[in-house]
């Protein structure tokens, strides 16, 4: 029965003493086991409080995984092994591999006087080697060695003073001579530190003359770091690899109210107050929500080893207000992608924290930011928004014409804009030679929008002075004004001008007007002259008349006096006629013979003769009504001015005009001048 327990109770223990030692190595720990402590004097009960004190202090330090003195009892006594005067170093050591641990650590309580002396001693399993030996002493009743002097021989041993600080290791065991060490850590580019004091460079890296002996190995980067107590030989080559682990360290989180949650690193950890322990050192994002207060969020610096304590006063929640005003007004705005209105607006009862804010404008882009409003905060706001743009095509004919939008030159025809943006423009399209074009159009779309012009050819200007005033214009047969005439507008080329006024002589020259540029003229009109009349009429009746613009003696005179001339001509045949017919008749009757024709010729003879007299009075009549008619065409061009327009002025001098007028009274035909001042 005894032989079937022990062989259940064996594997038990194993599976216990493996598991702790899992546990302790995955916490980065030193395993240890504890013996007894030798006091002499003392009570067997006071020894085992003293003992079962030490492995307390000895855990509480951190650095060490303290193997339970039940397990250790059960170990040794299945082993056989007698705990009882195991003081010697080959003792403690059996122990130790028996137990499966790292290290023992073995010691004494002893007094002199008043004074009681604690000292310890740890050796390393599996090298025999004392590593390390501390002492505390105390001039004070046992309870307080009890109280204090263990726990602070506890923190010397675990390599910490009293008062947390780091201290330097004491290697009790020296040898002498020198050796060397070869430093490499996972990751690399640690510092290393040789009891304490640091080495030049990272790892990888060699330090060369080393004193021989027990020594304190710490390698560090950031927030990762290992240690080792390793014994050097002299002359030995000694290699030491480390995996750096990440430093642990405590927060302490209270708040006011309580009882808020806490959430690390994006993590629910529970509600306050609390303390939050192995944690990794470094930065962590920490948060406490509470419902009607404010959240609270901050980076927490978590140092390795030590505890940090954070005290947090949440802050009621106060409603936010956001006013916003826009360029352009008139926007359509959304928080939160609810509609609040156009803008100015004002926007209350808001909670703290981010909203988003969108506003929207028909002719222009939407404007959208995540803004964040502190507890009762008044935020004011006045986004810009940019206009959308749209493209457009600009034709022309004929192409290669300047395009300027909005007096801003953008290229030659044909031409594609873009991004032009949204709105009315005034497109101008201009081209040597040609009048520019202007158009208006709206941009309210992306696509579709063009523009086509064809353009005039430019027009010139025609300005013309002189005298007098009031003389008509013609340009090409067309009556364009009169004088003077500023300005006038017409294509460019090769024309025909005349200027002409009554009583005046007409002018007439070719002009060439250019695009774009005024062709200037000045003129004077010749007055017409009693003596250009005189010699026109001279040898044409009327003509005098007719270059003085008396039109109705114009066409008087010739036609009295072609009807003279006709008179004369048809009465002159008559006569002619008449006389050959009397010298017919006299030779008739010359020969006659019988009486009967005697008489009848000679009353023929009679007969023409009266013709012959008749016909050469009229012929005389009419010769003289033709040299009268033309001897008054002459007078009448010698004695009377040409004819003038009341409207046409020399200066401001209206000039007088004389008239001829026939009138009947009494049966007498009176002929009278009319002078008009």
């Amino acid at each position: 029965m005894k032989l079937k327990c022990f062989s259940v109770l064996i594997p038990l223990l194993f599976v216990s003493l493996f598991t702790t030692i899992l546990y302790a190595q995955s916490m980065g720990k030193i395993i240890i086991g504890v013996m007894d402590l030798d006091a002499s004097g003392l009570s067997v009960e006071a020894k085992k409080a003293l003992s079962d004190r030490l492995r307390t202090e000895l855990f509480n330090t951190g650095r060490f995984s303290v193997m339970e003195r039940n397990k250790m009892d059960e170990i040794l006594k299945e082993q056989g092994f007698q705990q009882t005067g195991c003081t010697s170093n080959e003792c403690v050591v059996e122990a130790g591999r028996l137990l499966g641990v790292d290290r023992m650590i073995s010691g004494s309580v002893g007094k002199v006087g008043a004074i009681y002396t604690v000292s310890l001693r740890m050796i390393d399993i599996e090298t025999g080697r004392i590593m390390l030996t501390k002492t505390e002493d105390c001039n004070c009743p046992i309870e307080k060695v009890l109280t204090t002097s263990l726990r602070n021989v506890a923190l010397k041993m675990a390599g910490l003073s009293s008062d947390s600080k780091t201290m330097p290791v004491v290697r009790k065991e020296t040898v002498a001579g020198f050796g060397d060490f070869y430093f490499k850590s996972e990751p690399a580019g640690a510092t290393v530190f040789i009891d304490d004091q640091p080495v030049e460079g990272v790892t990888p890296l060699m330090k060369e003359s080393v004193p021989a002996g027990t020594h304190q190995i710490r390698m560090k980067k950031g927030y990762y770091s290992g240690s080792q107590t390793v014994f050097l030989e002299p002359n030995e080559f000694k290699r030491v690899e480390m995996t750096l682990s990440r430093a642990k360290g405590s927060l302490k989180i209270i708040s006011y109210p309580l009882e808020a949650d806490i959430f690390l690193d994006n993590k629910s950890i529970g509600n306050t107050p609390q303390t939050l322990s192995n944690l990794d050192a470094g930065e962590h994002r920490l948060k406490l929500t509470k419902p009607g207060f404010m959240d609270h969020e901050q980076i927490v610096l978590i140092d390795g080893g030590k505890l940090k304590r954070l005290t947090i006063n949440l802050e009621k929640i106060k409603a936010a207000s956001l006013k916003i005003t826009s360029r352009p007004a008139d926007c359509n705005v959304y928080i939160d992608k609810q509609y609040k209105g156009k803008t100015p607006v004002a926007v209350h009862d808001l909670m703290p924290g981010p909203v988003t804010v969108k506003l929207t404008h028909p002719m222009h882009n939407d404007w959208q930011q995540t803004i964040s409003l502190g507890n009762g905060e008044i935020k004011e706001i006045q986004p810009a928004l940019t206009k959308k743009t749209g493209k457009l095509v600009i034709k022309s004919d004929p192409v290669g014409a300047d395009v300027a939008i909005d007096g801003v030159r953008k290229g030659m025809t044909p031409l594609l804009l873009s991004a032009v943006e949204y709105g009315t423009h005034t497109v101008t399209i201009f081209k040597t030679n040609y009048q520019p074009g202007t158009e208006k159009i709206k941009i309210v779309s992306a696509d579709g929008n063009e523009i086509f012009s064809r353009l005039i050819l430019a027009k010139g200007a025609l300005s013309v002075t002189g005298t007098p005033a009031g003389a008509a214009i013609v340009l090409n047969d067309r009556l364009i004004g009169s004088l003077p005439l500023t300005n006038y507008q017409a294509d460019g080329g090769s024309y025909a001008l005349t200027v002409n006024a009554k009583g005046y002589e007409k002018y007439k020259q070719p002009v060439t007007l250019s695009p774009n540029q005024t062709t200037s003229v000045h003129i004077k009109l010749v007055k017409k002259t009693n003596r250009q009349a005189v010699v026109r009429s001279l040898f044409i009746p009327g003509s005098g008349q007719g270059y003085l613009e008396k039109k109705g003696r114009a066409v008087l005179f010739p036609f009295l006096e072609i009807g003279a001339i006709s008179g004369a001509l048809l009465f002159n045949n008559k006569f002619h006629s008449a006389v050959a017919d009397y010298n017919d008749a006299r030779e008739r009757y010359t020969s006659a013979v019988e009486q009967t024709e005697i008489d009848r010729y000679y009353h023929q003879m009679e007969t023409h003769y009266d013709e012959i007299e008749s016909a050469e009075r009229m012929r005389t009549v009419f010769i003289g009504a033709a040299v009268g008619v033309w001897l008054w065409n002459v007078v009448d061009a010698a004695l009377f001015g040409p004819e003038t327009d009341k409207n046409v002025r020399v200066g401001h001098i209206e000039r007088t005009k004389v008239k001829l007028s026939a009138l009947c009274a009494d049966g007498k035909k009176l002929v009278g001048f009319t002078y008009k001042f």
